[in-house]
């Protein structure tokens, strides 16, 4: 039977749970904090919520008043430790050391972390993964937020109803969905070409910063829009990628156009919807260079940043050898690929 009172009930049933999930999302020791980010593995998710709640018992051991204390205080934490140091799962165990690690080097070494960071979130704007698997980038982003250098912010779904209320409407603005209505064969598409086009504006707006920290907030805020498409392994993903090389290649008209003839080389015979997507990103990065000068130029009157580069991660790996430390498994020190010793964007 349907009544006041087994509606009122259903009601505080359904208010207690999104008051839980709404907790879990935002206590970095639940599971659901790392959901929010972007961590689909349940084991993955447990592993970083257990890593966050090791740290808190152990800081929480060392104002201990006495052995018998802290030892009663720090015992759980070594059993995380145990669990995931010597879990089932290669896979975890991997996982579990490199955050550790990771962990470590941004504790010891902010500076050059911070500019790893800085290179990397920059290179996967364009879908450049530094030679970092996923994992390991989430690894450094919860690194860097545990060791209080910056948030690891929930990650963006270009499907939300968040995300389509943010947009532009008007039709006239590239950012707006409105704008590909003629133009893009699908919605995901037209999402897809919308963002880029909100990554290029934030670009523009970087070029003019005069301050790191409003120069890395712009990257990380072009980083979480980008994020979605960047990486994806379909044309969408593909159109994307393609994209960031004209925008790149965009310092003259013989440079795109051989930007634009070696991408056309590596189009696949017969695959027209392919070539048709192409030849509509090519319109989008010409008409975006038409409106406004592109966030890939340089101005040699500002000194670019200096950033981690490919002999920047050799020293760090020497060094950390040196001390008896062993390197980060996995980390883009050992193996930083595609490094620059200087940035050419605007700072």
């Amino acid at each position: 039977m349907t009544g006041p009172n087994s509606i009122n009930r259903t009601d505080q049933e359904g208010t207690t749970q999104m008051t839980e999930t709404n907790e879990q999302a935002t206590d970095p020791t639940q599971p659901g904090y790392y959901a929010r980010r972007g961590v689909t593995s349940a084991n993955e998710q447990q592993m970083r919520a257990d890593a966050v709640r090791a740290e808190q018992l152990l800081e929480e051991a060392r104002h201990a008043g006495d052995l018998r204390e802290y030892v009663k205080i720090a015992e759980p934490a070594e059993e995380i430790h145990r669990k995931w140091a010597n879990h089932e799962s290669a896979t975890a165990q991997a996982d579990w050391a490199y955050l550790s690690d990771v962990r470590e080097d941004w504790r010891r070494e902010p500076g050059s972390m911070e500019r790893l960071y800085e290179q990397v979130i920059i290179d996967r704007v364009h879908g450049v993964a530094m030679g970092m698997s996923p994992a390991e980038w989430r690894s450094l982003r919860q690194a860097r937020e545990m060791a209080g250098h910056g948030d690891w912010p929930q990650a963006r779904d270009p499907y939300s109803v968040e995300s389509l209320q943010a947009r532009p409407t008007s039709a006239a603005d590239p950012a707006s969905l409105n704008h590909y209505v003629d133009s893009a064969e699908s919605w995901n598409e037209s999402l897809m070409r919308a963002d880029f086009a909100q990554v290029y504006q934030l670009g523009e707006q970087r070029g003019r910063t005069y301050t790191d920290s409003e120069y890395l907030q712009l990257t990380e805020q072009m980083h979480d829009i980008a994020e979605p498409w960047a990486f994806r392994d379909d044309a969408l993903g593909l159109a994307w990628r393609d994209m960031s090389t004209l925008a790149e290649a965009s310092y003259s008209d013989s440079e795109y156009d051989y930007a634009v003839e070696r991408i056309e080389q590596r189009l696949p015979e017969n695959d027209d919807a392919r070539a048709r997507m192409f030849g509509r990103s090519t319109d989008q990065i010409q008409e975006l260079k038409g409106i406004a000068r592109s966030y890939f130029s340089h101005d040699a009157s500002r000194t670019p940043p200096q950033v981690a580069s490919t002999a920047f991660a050799a020293t760090r790996t020497t060094e950390l050898r040196q001390r008896g430390r062993r390197p980060i498994p996995g980390h883009a020190f050992a193996g930083l690929v595609g490094g620059r010793e200087q940035e050419g964007l605007e700072r």
